[in-house]
């Protein structure tokens, strides 16, 4: 049986995601039968989702990022035709 510490390093690690079937079925198992660990997984869950979810509503807009291109571009060889 896998330790409370075990369960939460493999969680926090997302190893779970590519471990084998052997190792997901004794997380599962553990999960049954300590509450407080299937808790802290469906934490560390959430908060991946609310980061994604985050990380998506600051990503800029499309046009914004190809003024943005544009503009460094614009500058690099604006400064490498002044140094020549």
């Amino acid at each position: 049986m896998l330790s409370c510490r075990d369960v939460t390093r493999i969680v926090s690690s997302d190893e779970l995601e590519n471990a084998g079937a052997l190792l997901k079925f004794r997380v599962k198992l553990h999960f049954l039968l300590c509450v407080r660990c299937k808790r802290y997984a469906d934490q560390i869950r959430m908060i991946g989702i609310a980061a994604r979810e985050r990380a998506v509503m600051l990503l800029p807009e499309e046009e914004h990022l190809l003024r943005l291109e544009k503009s460094i571009l614009d500058d690099a060889f604006g400064a490498q035709g002044k140094q020549t």
